[in-house]
């Protein structure tokens, strides 16, 4: 997929951004993702299930 926001930028998208204190964390991979632990996932993200 590459990178969304410099592809935007160059093709003159207006791209925005804003600040946050919630949790977050880069998924951007299958291993990242396997890296999280089951417990923090289920209450981080138990409002989605």
């Amino acid at each position: 997929m590459g990178h969304v926001i410099p592809h935007l930028v160059r093709i003159g998208k207006p791209v925005y951004g804003y600040l946050s204190d919630a949790f977050w964390y880069d998924v951007g991979s299958t291993e990242a993702y396997e890296k999280l632990s089951p417990k923090l996932v289920e209450e981080t993200f138990s409002y989605l299930f």
